[in-house]
């Protein structure tokens, strides 16, 4: 457990600590009673933690806590947790990697595609519909 004092603070003792959230949500920093924000902190006592949220507290006993702090390390261990952040933020950077290419390819084209050349684009109809008239055109007996 991050809170391996607490096992020394006697039972009954009331006193508590300030912390904030680190990097994860079991990782809470003990903080001075002046350095908490007034939107989520947490007190940390021999008895448990709580959250303080902006409108809802949450208390969670200390057994409970270390309870779900090992669960939540040995489920961060397996590797698809582990690595989900890095793949999650490679799959949004190859998807809008490629995005932007079919939309660059997609500009390109309508920009210069033959069939859409305005100077092009009567003369290409033009033969093709001679070409129609041709095929019905029976010429061979």
């Amino acid at each position: 457990s991050p809170f391996h004092f607490i096992a020394s603070i006697p039972d009954g003792y009331e006193d508590f600590s300030y912390g904030v959230q680190g990097s994860d949500s079991y990782h809470i920093k003990l903080v001075p009673h002046k350095a908490i924000p007034s939107s989520l902190y947490f007190t940390v006592s021999s008895r448990g933690v709580t959250r303080h949220d902006t409108d809802v507290t949450s208390f969670t006993p200390i057994k409970e806590w270390t309870e779900e702090y090992r669960l939540f390390k040995l489920t961060s261990s397996i590797p698809f947790f582990s690595q989900y952040r890095k793949w999650h933020i490679f799959k949004h950077w190859k998807k809008t990697v490629r995005l932007a290419a079919m939309h660059a390819a997609k500009e390109y084209l309508r920009a210069n595609h033959v069939l859409l050349h305005p100077v092009l684009l009567k003369p290409i109809v033009d033969i093709r519909n001679l070409c129609r008239e041709v095929s019905k055109l029976c010429m061979v007996r």
